[in-house]
């Protein structure tokens, strides 16, 4: 019994040897990397100077700069901006002490009127890999805006100065009461809309005056005249400050004195210029609804300052 015993411990301690063998014959896994975004997003603001976003990545692994920088890649992807086209990579750099790397991404000059995504992510081709707390980053483009140079959403009461070309009289005469927004979804839209005062209105290209006959009134709180999107801007190309403005075609409603509605269509077109602060635009009136003609040009201009005409 006793010599059985020891038999069986003695092939035991050999499987023990040999598995212990086998385990160190075996090459050691390669090291993981520690890899983490800083923050989790940040924004870029064409309409600002600050055109440039500093993205860093924190690093906490036994590696050398030169091994890092045979090993880091970063994925960019988005549904609407494409680099070199909205975007570009300035630089990407990697630091010691600590171990870190710095990515330098700027916004281009672009025709988008909405915000552009971007998604910065770690490839896959560095597994094994460690991430952190932050595996990615959100990096939002704002679109330039050529109607905010017409606007100020800080202020309800702002309204460029307009003027109209009263064709009896060869003259241009002076509208108040227009006070202008701007769009949430649409950079290059402006809207005309009073926000000061409930349930009233803006002038809109002298409306309330050239149908006052219709409306019973001149007030602008009595006809109630409201346009959310009026003009769309159109840039000459990417990044420039002049371009052609179209007046986007609707129906106004407006109001008459005893509460009634009659509608009004418009259209047109005209040029713009951000360096000037100066709108010349044509206006199309659809006036059939009142029993007038089907189209009616009268000619604007809107300004950033009090014009001398």
């Amino acid at each position: 019994m006793t010599k059985l015993l020891t038999r069986y411990l003695t092939i035991a301690a050999m499987l023990f040897v040999a598995t212990a063998c086998e385990k160190n014959d075996e090459p050691a896994p390669p090291a993981t990397v520690g890899l983490s975004f800083a923050e989790e997003a940040t924004v870029i603001d064409r309409n600002t100077d600050a055109k440039t976003a500093t993205i860093v990545i924190n690093v906490d692994a036994p590696l050398t700069k030169t091994e890092l920088e045979q090993r880091l890649k970063l994925n960019y992807t988005s549904e609407s901006a494409k680099e070199n086209t909205d975007y570009r990579i300035v630089s990407q750099t990697i630091t010691e002490n600590p171990l870190r790397v710095a990515l330098e991404v700027e916004a281009l000059p672009s025709l988008a009127r909405t915000s552009q995504e971007i998604t910065i992510s770690f490839d896959q081709s560095m597994q094994p890999i460690t991430l952190g707390t932050i595996p990615e980053f959100t990096l939002t483009l704002l679109p330039y805006s050529p109607a905010s140079t017409w606007a100020d959403p800080s202020n309800i009461y702002y309204q460029p100065k307009v003027y109209y070309n009263n064709p009896e009289t060869g003259t241009w005469q002076s509208i108040a009461s227009n006070f202008t927004v701007l769009v949430e979804d649409d950079a290059a839209v402006l809207g005309f809309v009073n926000n000061a005062v409930a349930e009233s209105g803006v002038a809109l290209f002298n409306m309330v005056r050239l149908y006052s006959a219709e409306i019973g009134s001149t007030n602008i709180k009595t006809a109630r005249i409201n346009s959310e999107r009026t003009l769309e801007f159109i840039p000459s190309a990417a990044g420039a400050k002049q371009g052609t403005v179209n007046v986007i075609p609707q129906d106004v409603t407006i109001t008459r004195a005893n509460g009634t509605t009659f509608k009004i269509g418009i259209s047109g077109q005209g040029t713009y210029n951000e360096e000037t602060g100066l709108i010349d635009v044509v206006v199309n009136f659809n006036e059939t609804a009142i029993g007038g003609a089907a189209s009616v040009a009268r000619t604007y201009k809107i300004s950033t300052v009090t014009l001398s005409l």
